[in-house]
C-alpha cells in the first residue's frame, strides 16, 4: 500500500513568504536602525562637546584666557601640559560630515579670551529641542547670537562657557571648519617652554584662608572696584556688601564662618568668580545672611567658579528679584561647585529649608545656569519660584537621604510676579527625599511649558564621591 507525503503547496509557500516579509518589514520599521545609529552619533557629539569644555576650562585655568584656536582631531597641549592626546572629531568626518567648530574672541589679546563656544551638527530632529542658547540671546542692535554662517553650515547645537560676546559672535563667521583631508595639523598655542606654573594670577595656588584677613566691606555709590585677595572670617554680618554699585569684580577671596559672604544690593554689572566658602550662615535669613552669594535687584554679571562647603545656609545662590538685563545680556552662573557634609559633621546645612541655587525668587529674568556641581547643598539642588526667561542646563545634582530633603529640581511659581520661558535639560540628576524615596524633578505646571525637560537624566548613576569640593 503506497502512502502518500504530505507537503505545502506553491500558493502556501507564497502566504508564508508573504507573512515573513511583513513581519521583518514590521520589525525594521519598528527598530529604525538607521535612526538609532543616528541617536547614538548625536548623543556621542553632545559627550564629545562637553569633554572639550571641561579641557577648555582646565585650561583657562592655567592660562587666564582660552585658547585663540582649536584643532580638532588633535593633540590640544600647551607647552608641557597635554590637555587632550587627542581632540574629539564629528563621528561623521571621515565620511564628509563638517568639522566641529570653535569659537571665542581669536582676535584679542589673552585677557579679553574669557568666553568660548563649541558648535556641532546633530541629526536626529528630536535632539534639536536641546538646540544652541545663543538662539535665545541677542547682540546689542537686536540681533540672534549666532555667527554670521551659522545656518549656511548646518550647525544646530552648541555649548558656553563663560560671558559671550554677542556683539562679536554675531559680527563674525564661524572661522577653521573643516572637511576631511590629511593628517590635521596641531592647534596653535601660546609658546611656552614649560608648565604653567601657579603664582598670584592662580586662584588656587594660595591655600585656604592664606590670604590677606579683612574686616567687613561695605560699599555705596562705587564703580569699577575690583576686591580681591582677602579673607573673611567669623564676620558677625555679611562679609562683603555692595549696594547701588556698578560694575564690581569679586574675585579670589575666601570666606570661612561669616554671617553671609556676598551681598549685591541694587548694583548693575556684579562679577563673582574663583571665591571658596566655608561654613557660611547662622540660620538667620535676609540681607544676604546665610547665603554664599546673593543679588538683590541686581542686574547683569556674572557668577563663576566658585567653590564652597557647608554651613548653616538658606540658598548657597540667592538670585532675589534679580537677573539679566535683556535676553542677549543675561546673569549667568556656571562652573561653581557646591557641597554640604551629612551630619553629624558641624559644618552640615541644617536649615529646614534653602536650596543649593535659587532663581526668579519674588521675581527676575535672563538667567543661565549651567555647568554647576551640588552635592546635598539643602533641602532643594535648584528651584525656580517664579521668573522669566531662566535656563537649567547642565548641572549634575546629588541629594542624599537626610532630615528635610525634598527635590533635586522645581518649577513652582510662588509668587504674583509671571513665570514662563522656562528651560530645564541636560541635567544629571539623582536625588532622595527624607523619606528616601527618589524625587529628582517636580514640575507644578503654573510655568507654562518647561522645554528640555525630556533630555535630562533623572536617575542618573552620580557616585557622590565625585563631586567632594576641595577648598
Amino acid at each position: 500500500m503506497k502512502f502518500k507525503t504530505a507537503g505545502f503547496t506553491l500558493i502556501e509557500l507564497l502566504v508564508v513568504i508573504i507573512i515573513l516579509s511583513a513581519l521583518v518589514t514590521m520589525t525594521l520599521v519598528a527598530i529604525n536602525p538607521i535612526r538609532q545609529i543616528s541617536k547614538a552619533k548625536d548623543a556621542q557629539r553632545q559627550q564629545d562637546l562637553v569633554q572639550l569644555r571641561n579641557s577648555l576650562d582646565t585650561y583657562l585655568n592655567d592660562a587666564n584666557c582660552y585658547p585663540s584656536t582649536l584643532t580638532f582631531g588633535a593633540q590640544f597641549a600647551n607647552g608641557g601640559t597635554v590637555y587632550m592626546q587627542k581632540t574629539p572629531q564629528d563621528p561623521d568626518y571621515a565620511n564628509g560630515r563638517a568639522s566641529y567648530a570653535y569659537e571665542t574672541e581669536s582676535a584679542g589679546v589673552c585677557p579679553q579670551r574669557q568666553w568660548n563656544v563649541l558648535f556641532a551638527k546633530l541629526s536626529n530632529s528630536q535632539n534639536l529641542q536641546v538646540s544652541c542658547s545663543l538662539l535665545q540671546m541677542k547682540d546689542s542692535n537686536g540681533n540672534v547670537c549666532v555667527p554670521t554662517n551659522y545656518q549656511s553650515l548646518g550647525y544646530n547645537y552648541c555649548v558656553l562657557s563663560g560671558k559671550v560676546n554677542c556683539d562679536y559672535i554675531a559680527a563674525h563667521p564661524l572661522q577653521g571648519v573643516s572637511l576631511p583631508s590629511s593628517t590635521p595639523t596641531p592647534t596653535s598655542m601660546p609658546t611656552s617652554t614649560s608648565s604653567p606654573t601657579p603664582g598670584p594670577s592662580d586662584p588656587w595656588s594660595v591655600p585656604f584662608l592664606g590670604r590677606t584677613p579683612s574686616g567687613q566691606i561695605h560699599l555705596t555709590n562705587c564703580s569699577n572696584v575690583t576686591i580681591s585677595g582677602k579673607q573673611f572670617v567669623n564676620i558677625a554680618d555679611d562679609a562683603i556688601i555692595i549696594e547701588n554699585c556698578n560694575n564690581v569684580t569679586i574675585t579670589g577671596n575666601d570666606f570661612s564662618g561669616d554671617v553671609g559672604a556676598i551681598y549685591a544690593l541694587n548694583s548693575t554689572n556684579v562679577t563673582v568668580t574663583w571665591n571658596r566658602f566655608q561654613n557660611i550662615g547662622n540660620g538667620t535669613i535676609g540681607s544676604g545672611h546665610s547665603n554664599y552669594i546673593q543679588f538683590n535687584n541686581t542686574w547683569d554679571g556674572y557668577i563663576g567658579n566658585n567653590k564652597g562647603i557647608g554651613g548653616n545656609t538658606e540658598d548657597m545662590i540667592s538670585i532675589y528679584k534679580s537677573g539679566g538685563s535683556s535676553v542677549s545680556s543675561p546673569l549667568i552662573i556656571e562652573n561653581n561647585a557646591f557641597e554640604s557634609p551629612l551630619p553629624p559633621n558641624p559644618n552640615a546645612w541644617s536649615s529646614g529649608s534653602g536650596s543649593g541655587s535659587m532663581l526668579g525668587d519674588s521675581g527676575g529674568s535672563h538667567i543661565i545656569i549651567r555647568n554647576n556641581t551640588y552635592l546635598s547643598p539643602g533641602q532643594v539642588g535648584i528651584g525656580i519660584p517664579s521668573g522669566t526667561d531662566i535656563h537649567i542646563i547642565g548641572n549634575t545634582i546629588y541629594g542624599a537621604q537626610r532630615v528635610s530633603s525634598n527635590v533635586g529640581i522645581y518649577v513652582w511659581n510662588q509668587a504674583t510676579t509671571p513665570c514662563n520661558a522656562i528651560e530645564v535639560s541636560n541635567n544629571q540628576v539623582k536625588w532622595y527625599r527624607a523619606d528616601g524615596a527618589e524625587n529628582p524633578y517636580w514640575n507644578a505646571g503654573n510655568c507654562g511649558t518647561v522645554s528640555g525637560e525630556s533630555t535630562n537624566n533623572w536617575h542618573a548613576p552620580i557616585n557622590p564621591n565625585s563631586l567632594h569640593v576641595v577648598l
